[in-house]
């Protein structure tokens, strides 16, 4: 595990004024499917990572409690919002600027929505860990798993392929809705939405809706542990890094965007 750690936090320095960028995204939560992977063989890769780290995969975890569309109960779902709230909320979550990083302290950043490749379960914890600091109960989480793909304008590819993706939500008006500025910038969209940018249909997925404070896919869905979450801040900070990277990369200026002046 300790050599597992080491390779993601080596970093390459880039030149003066810039961010640095992790060499590699390796983190044992990592959400990317690689060229070639489908869904079995990026989740087999996740068990053996977790089994090497002398982890359990309960059959509580979110992965373990994820079923098919049509089967997914979402009545316990604990957070309740406005459609009025749920707006503020998305807006508030998209836009706030309380990051920092070593290398640029006094340029605050938001979570890492440009850089949508990986480090989604720490962008949903501080989403929904920030709602409670605004008066608003913390969302729940979702998450969904299969042979993920999202068309996205962050990429040089033009799209990023997942085998989980985890997002913050809330019951609005009934329907589960789902707050992804990485995939949405521009407003909520209701889960099946959601699930349709990724999948080409419903029964192509797999889904959880778990406690507000589960963290990744081996935490336990209904009953995390507190201290999950302690590790969300350091997770995103590595991502900021790469976010600022993949900017440069596609001749885009980070310094605009990330700053005053956002692409949406």
């Amino acid at each position: 595990m300790k050599l597992l750690m080491a390779a993601f936090v080596l970093f390459s320095l880039q030149v003066f004024g810039q961010e640095t960028t992790p060499k590699n995204n390796f983190n044992i939560n990592s959400a990317i499917r690689l060229p070639g992977e489908d869904y079995q063989k990026a989740f087999q890769r996740y068990r053996n990572g977790i089994k090497a780290s002398r982890s359990l995969l309960p059959a509580t975890s979110a992965v373990g409690e994820a079923v098919s569309y049509a089967k997914l109960d979402y009545k316990s779902a604990s957070t309740v919002l406005s459609p009025q709230d749920a707006v503020a909320v998305f807006q508030k979550g998209r836009d706030t600027r309380f990051l920092t990083t070593p290398a640029q302290p006094l340029f605050p950043r938001r979570s890492s929505w440009l850089y949508p490749d990986d480090g989604c379960w720490a962008r949903a914890a501080l989403f929904s860990e920030n709602m409670e600091t605004w008066n608003y109960p913390r969302a729940f989480k979702i998450f969904a798993f299969g042979n993920l793909d999202v068309k996205t304008a962050n990429s040089s590819q033009g799209h990023v392929s997942w085998w989980y993706h985890v997002v913050p939500g809330a019951v609005v008006n009934g329907h589960v809705t789902v707050f992804d500025p990485a995939i949405e910038p521009k407003n909520p969209v209701t889960l099946e939405e959601w699930l349709l940018k990724m999948v080409p249909d419903l029964a192509s997925v797999r889904v959880s809706i778990c406690s507000p404070k589960t963290y990744t896919p081996s935490s336990d869905c209904q009953a995390p542990l507190d201290t999950e979450e302690n590790r969300a801040v350091a997770d995103q900070t590595n991502y900021l890094y790469a976010e600022w990277q993949r900017l440069l990369s596609l001749k885009r200026d980070p310094t605009k965007e990330l700053g005053d002046s956002p692409p949406w």
